[in-house]
């Protein structure tokens, strides 16, 4: 198969389609796109519009994620005192990247509940929260609306179970 955006991709053989490394500049990085039951959906081009409109972003959408990255350091290092091994000193939120390194795969996926719409999700490690990581989730591949530790979930909805949190980035 071949995605506009992403050139050829093999099946894996239970319904997701798998890319080559492509560069994504937001990240200044090359991902494997994982198309997640992209198969069996009956609005594959909706998966189409999300990786174009991701793949069309601009750095202010990171520079919007900032203030929740941040917020989700503060709540884990909170835990630390500063001569303790796991505490990790971030002065403000726009030093948060150099704490962060992407993994190599975004997962683009059907939401199960709410909208159905499509999401990107990205992992990556970071050095504030080594065990539970760092979850960035792009609703329709527009806009960050998740930030947190690595779920899977592409939603605070999905998460909690409370509509009032469908707008809210990061929730403590």
């Amino acid at each position: 198969m071949k995605e506009p955006h992403l050139g050829h991709m093999e099946s894996d053989n239970a319904g997701s389609y798998i890319s080559e490394p492509v560069i994504v500049t937001l990240f200044g990085q090359a991902f494997t796109f994982e198309l997640s039951q992209y198969e069996g959906d009956n609005d594959r081009d909706a998966f189409h519009q999300a990786i174009r409109h991701f793949m069309a972003l601009e750095p202010s959408a990171l520079q919007q994620a900032e203030a929740a990255i941040f917020a989700y350091y503060q709540k884990i290092n909170a835990y630390f005192e500063p001569d303790d091994e796991c505490y990790v000193d971030i002065p403000q939120a726009s030093d948060v990247w150099a704490h962060i390194e992407w993994g190599d795969r975004i997962t683009v996926m059907r939401r199960p509940y709410g909208d159905k719409g499509i999401y990107l999700l990205l992992t990556a490690w970071c050095a504030w929260e080594e065990d539970h990581g760092l979850q960035m989730v792009f609703k329709h591949g527009k806009a960050v609306n998740m930030i947190g530790p690595v779920s899977g979930r592409v939603s605070h909805i999905d998460a909690f179970g409370d509509p009032s949190l469908e707008e809210v980035m990061y929730s403590a």
